[in-house]
């Protein structure tokens, strides 16, 4: 999978790939359930829940956080909106459970999408509804376990329902979902400590390590899920990134895209976002920033809304990047996006701290 920096800096290479998101801005009914003949026992056609809204609401609005979009933003704040008339977490895994049915992915997806609001607004209101929504995934988790069964701490129900109401998850875990649930979580102990966020958030990381497995032809790989109480792993054997993304942002090392604006938060305002953390220096007529992430990392940056084209983009002040066509897969650059009033910037780390000046 690709770095999530990556994958939003990329529409502004080829602004095809956004056109999936794109569509349904303006129609808020394509966010209902759409019930295919497959589908149609587990929802009504059309049919509206938390689950099948937050995920859309969060994407976008992740979107508006790092670009300054505003039709994005008016969709996205829509989909907030809506989460408030909806306050029961179900619904998101409608591909195979019913959407009645409570959801822990929902959890996680409306806390994040709450987040990012507030990250754009700076409104409380949304740092409480992140509260909310983190708060309702933690019945969904064991709390305790048999001296001989470890990965039970912790380990996650994904739904109180059953696939196709033939096969029941109740009680049964099936830790992917718990790993999403618990990057948000992680998240939100930026900002909220109400309650131990990223011990739970640990605890979940806990269970996925011990469930994963030892030997054989899937040796690393994380089991779909758990049966005969703990004992039988059952596939799909599952890439354990969602571990490692938990892992490293436990360890101080997040690879979630970080937004800082560089006047007052607001909707409009300039902003910067990187996959690695941020520190901005007082505005001046020259912008200034550090870029900070580990020797040996690239870092993809986007400054946003930037109305014209900078003069240059320099490193230490003294020693000018190169201005690019194409930045992906190319050396250290940087390239003007004029469509969208956008600069983009690609470093790599030498050194922990990369200082850039944006001349204009």
């Amino acid at each position: 999978r690709k770095n999530p920096a990556f994958f939003c800096m990329k529409f502004f290479q080829d602004h095809r790939v956004f056109q999936p998101l794109r569509h349904g801005l303006h129609d808020f009914h394509t966010w209902d359930f759409p019930s295919s003949p497959q589908h149609k026992t587990l929802g009504v056609d059309g049919e509206q829940t938390s689950g099948t809204i937050g995920n859309r609401a969060w994407r976008i609005l992740r979107y508006t956080r790092v670009t300054g979009d505003r039709t994005f933003l008016k969709s996205g704040l829509h989909g907030i909106d809506a989460l408030e008339r909806h306050r029961i977490p179900r619904g998101a895994q409608g591909w195979e459970c019913p959407i009645a049915a409570a959801d822990i992915l929902v959890s996680g997806h409306a806390a994040r999408a709450n987040l990012d609001a507030y990250r754009i607004t700076g409104d409380e209101r949304y740092l409480q509804q992140a509260r909310y929504w983190a708060r309702t995934g933690v019945a969904f988790h064991y709390v305790w376990n048999l001296p001989d069964r470890p990965l039970q701490r912790y380990a996650t129900i994904p739904i109180f329902g059953a696939t196709f109401f033939s096969h029941s998850w109740r009680g049964v875990p099936v830790q992917w979902c718990g790993l999403v649930y618990a990057y948000a979580l992680l998240e939100l102990a930026e900002f909220d400590d109400s309650l131990p966020w990223i011990t739970i958030a640990r605890g979940i990381v806990n269970s996925a390590m011990l469930q994963q497995m030892t030997e054989g032809e899937y040796i690393g790989t994380l089991p779909d899920s758990y049966g005969d109480y703990f004992l039988t792993a059952h596939g799909a054997y599952i890439n354990p990134e969602n571990i490692l993304t938990n892992l490293h942002a436990l360890e101080g090392n997040n690879l979630n895209i970080r937004t800082k604006f560089v006047d007052k938060i607001r909707p409009d305002a300039l902003r910067i976002s990187a996959n690695a953390d941020l520190h901005i220096d007082e505005p001046g007529e020259i912008l200034q920033f550090t870029v900070i992430s580990k020797k040996g990392r690239n870092t993809e940056i986007l400054l946003a809304p930037i109305p014209h084209k900078p003069k240059a983009v320099m490193i230490k002040h003294d020693s000018p990047l190169p201005e690019m066509k194409q930045l992906f897969g190319a050396a250290d650059g940087w390239k003007y996006v004029e469509e969208h009033h956008a600069i983009l910037i690609h470093v790599r780390h030498d050194v922990e701290k990369v200082e850039i000046a944006v001349v204009p």
